[in-house]
């Protein structure tokens, strides 16, 4: 049990604190409403970062990419456009790159994978060409990403996607 008063600046209770041994050595503190479990390891921290553990102050060793990773396959009915609408959660359709594969409708989701057409990052290209057909559109106000094109093939399409968003 720690008693005593703060001394200097702010009367509020500090939430953390560092004791200073006669040796010299330093031993950090936080003060909880009950006692915790810490159950993080340098490798759950971000590397760089510090932290209090059990164990004393440590250094994070985890290398966490900052950004989120996501894909998915949408059907696109003929006549309707190409969009994605699913990526809503952390605004993830505000993409900073993307790839994606337009594929023919076969029997099933698995075989469909005859490519049609091509994104990449923020233009469309029919397959073996270099010219775009459309660039592709992030809506912020309906949270989707439209490729600027619509499905006029007479036949349902498969709209395969890989997106990645930096996070800061």
């Amino acid at each position: 049990m720690i008693v005593g008063n703060v001394i200097g600046g702010n009367p509020v209770t500090p939430r953390t604190f560092m004791l200073e041994m006669e040796d010299g050595s330093k031993i950090a503190g936080v003060l909880t409403e009950s006692d915790t479990e810490i159950t993080a390891d340098a490798n759950d921290i971000r590397q760089g970062k510090t932290a209090l553990l059990d164990s004393g102050l440590i250094v994070g060793k985890k290398v966490i990419p900052a950004y989120h990773t996501n894909g998915g396959a949408v059907a696109i009915p003929n006549g309707s456009t190409y969009k994605i609408k699913t990526l809503k959660i952390l605004d993830l359709y505000d993409f900073t790159k993307m790839l994606a594969i337009v594929c023919d409708f076969n029997t099933n989701l698995s075989n469909s994978v005859a490519a049609r057409t091509v994104v990449i990052n923020r233009n469309v290209y029919a397959v073996l060409s270099t010219i775009s057909l459309s660039e592709v559109m992030v809506n912020h106000e309906e949270k989707t990403i439209d490729l600027g094109i619509k499905n006029e093939t007479g036949k349902p399409q498969i709209l395969r996607f890989i997106t990645y968003k930096e996070i800061e």
